[in-house]
C-alpha cells in the first residue's frame, strides 16, 4: 500500500505527520524534495543565488506564510525524515532538481505568462492569512476546477511544476513499490490527486490523506489513529537491497538516499 500524505509546506503539522508514519511503520518514506533542497532546509540557510527575482519573491512568500502559522518552510517534510530516522526506516527523495525545474519553467513561459507571474510574485508580499485560508478552502472544495483555472492563466507553471512532477514522482513510487509493499509519500497537497490518478492508472493500491484531514488533527493535538485515519502498523523493513536501475521497470534508478539529520560542516 502506498500512502500519499498531503502537506502544505508552511503549516505546523510536525506531530501529525510523525504520528502517521509511526502508525504506518512503512518500509520506505518518500519525500517531495531533492537532496539540495533537503540540505538547504536542514541548514536553514538560503540555497545560493536564486534563479530569478520571482523565485526569490516566492521563497520569501513561503517564509512569510510559515511565520503566520508558527512554523518554518518545509518543517512537515523534515518531520517525516526525522520520524523515519528514529524508526530506522529508509528515506528517498523523489522530486526533480528544484532550480533546474524553475529555470526551465521560466524559459517555457510566454511573455504574457511571465508578466502575470511577476505581478503575482509582487502581490504575494501583501497576502493576508485570511486570503490564504480562502484560497485553500476553494482549492480543497474543488481541486479540479482550481487546477483548470491555474492551467488557463499559467500553462507553463501547471505543466512543469505540477503535471511533470506528478508523473516523475508517481514513476518513482511505482518503481519502489515493486520491491517495497508499504510506502508513505509526503508530498504537497497540490500533487496528491495527480499522483493518485497515475497510480490508479498503473493499478497500484494506494490511499490518500489530504491536508484538510491533517490540519484539524494538529489544531486539536489529536492522534491520527484516534481520529479514525487508517494508520495500522505494518512490518518495518530495516534494510532494503538496491536494485540495478536496468532491472527496474521504471526509467528512474532504484535508490535509497542516505540522509544525515544534521548537514555536514
Amino acid at each position: 500500500m502506498i500512502t500519499l500524505l498531503g502537506i502544505g509546506h508552511v503549516f505546523q503539522l510536525r506531530d501529525t505527520v510523525q504520528g502517521v508514519i509511526n502508525g504506518k511503520l512503512p518500509g520506505l518514506v518518500c519525500i517531495e524534495l531533492d537532496e539540495v533542497r533537503y540540505k538547504v532546509l536542514r541548514s536553514k540557510q538560503r540555497g545560493g543565488t536564486p534563479p530569478s527575482f520571482s523565485y526569490y519573491m516566492l521563497a520569501r512568500f513561503e517564509e512569510k506564510l510559515a511565520d503566520m502559522y508558527g512554523s518554518s518552510v518545509g518543517d512537515e517534510m523534515l518531520a517525516a525524515v526525522d520520524a523515519a530516522q528514529d524508526l530506522k526506516i529508509p528515506v528517498a527523495f523523489i522530486d526533480m532538481d528544484g532550480q533546474m525545474m524553475f529555470r526551465r519553467m521560466m524559459k517555457e513561459m510566454s511573455v504574457k505568462e511571465r508578466v502575470w507571474f511577476f505581478l503575482a510574485s509582487l502581490g504575494s508580499i501583501f497576502v493576508s492569512k485570511k486570503r490564504v485560508e480562502r484560497e485553500l478552502k476553494e482549492f480543497e472544495e474543488n481541486t479540479e476546477a482550481y487546477m483548470a483555472e491555474l492551467e488557463k492563466k499559467f500553462p507553463a507553471i501547471k505543466r512543469v511544476l505540477i503535471d511533470e512532477r506528478d508523473e516523475h514522482m508517481a514513476s518513482k513510487l511505482a518503481a519502489f513499490n515493486t520491491k517495497i509493499p508499504d510506502i508513505v509519500a509526503v508530498v504537497g497537497d497540490g500533487h496528491v490527486l495527480g499522483i493518485s490518478d497515475r497510480l490508479a492508472y498503473l493499478d497500484l493500491e494506494h490511499e490518500v490523506i489530504r491536508l484538510s484531514e491533517l490540519r484539524p488533527l494538529e489544531a486539536r493535538n489529536q492522534d491520527p489513529k484516534e481520529a479514525g485515519l487508517d494508520v495500522e502498523k505494518g512490518p518495518v523493513e530495516a534494510s532494503i537491497g538496491v536494485e540495478d536501475p536496468e532491472d527496474s521497470p521504471s526509467s528512474h534508478p532504484f535508490e535509497i538516499a542516505s540522509v544525515p539529520r544534521d548537514p555536514p560542516d
